[in-house]
């Protein structure tokens, strides 16, 4: 049997979301397992496994400053707060936007900052992200619910 993963408590991992795609995570204070929605009363941690295959993104600002994308995060949180998006409170979606604005860039210039078209989609994509993870705790709780 595979022996869970070890990660930094509170950081972000890159992960396989076992449906073609990948997705961003929270690692939990134990660092064995992850959190893909903030909604406790919803998500369940999942073990943080091999079959994932986990890529350590780190904190947000460390990740922000090791693309170049310290000017895309402030223009992001300035984003959600003219949209009086409550998401802005949601660390983890903004991190999954931040993110997803990283992989639209091949080569990110120093100083980038996306345009509004950019990080309406960013946004967008994140909560996407967030639904499909929702989603998925919601099967999974109806399947224990007839077991």
């Amino acid at each position: 049997m595979t022996k869970p993963m070890k990660m930094t408590p509170g950081t972000y991992l890159e992960v396989d979301d076992l449906n073609g795609g990948r997705k961003v995570a929270l690692v939990c204070k134990d660092g064995v397992s992850f959190l893909d929605s903030l909604d406790v009363e919803k998500a369940t941690p999942v073990v943080i496994h091999p079959i994932f295959n986990p890529v350590e993104l780190g904190s947000m600002m460390a990740f922000a400053k090791a693309r170049g994308l310290q000017d895309a995060l402030r223009a992001l949180v300035k984003y959600l707060r003219q949209q009086m998006d409550p998401s802005v409170d949601d660390p983890l979606m903004v991190m999954r936007a931040l993110w997803l604005i990283a992989g639209k860039e091949e080569v990110i210039p120093p100083g980038y900052v996306p345009d509004e078209v950019v990080l309406r989609w960013a946004c967008n994509a994140a909560r996407q992200q967030a639904d499909a993870a929702l989603r998925l705790h919601g099967y999974a709780e109806q399947f224990h619910a007839v077991a």
